[in-house]
């Protein structure tokens, strides 16, 4: 089968109805790691720029749909970080932006991605984590 006939019912297996027009709320560090102790959720850490043009590329292609946001917001805590003024937590040196740091709710480091992705990547990407 297509991947792109795959990827709407992968989407509508997945997300629930009533959050259609959810937008993706992105949380500090701190929110987030308490968040995923109360939910048990992983936590999605983007460590990002504002004046970097492939975070702005993927919030505008990626991160601004609702459906994107829908699948997110159920499956992890999605935390944001710009390094341009605020310190990563654990000392983490950011080599590039946008890097995905993918952490269990004990904050165990369960993957890093590098770079920019398209919507298919993404999904791809977060449901192999």
């Amino acid at each position: 089968m297509n991947r792109k006939k795959i990827i709407p019912v992968i989407l509508s297996l997945l997300l629930p109805t009533y959050l259609s027009s959810a937008p993706l709320i992105w949380l500090t560090w701190d929110e987030g790691i308490k968040k995923a102790a109360k939910t048990g959720k992983p936590i999605m850490l983007e460590a990002m720029s504002s004046s970097c043009h492939y975070c702005i590329k993927m919030q505008k292609e990626v991160f601004d749909d609702s459906e994107m946001a829908i699948l997110i917001q159920e499956h992890y805590i999605p935390v944001r970080i710009n390094v341009t003024n605020t310190k990563m937590p654990f000392g983490i040196k950011v080599r590039m932006t946008p890097t995905f740091y993918f952490f269990s709710p004990k904050l165990k480091r369960l993957k890093t991605i590098r770079g920019t992705w398209n919507q298919e990547d993404f999904i791809d990407i977060l449901l192999h984590i």
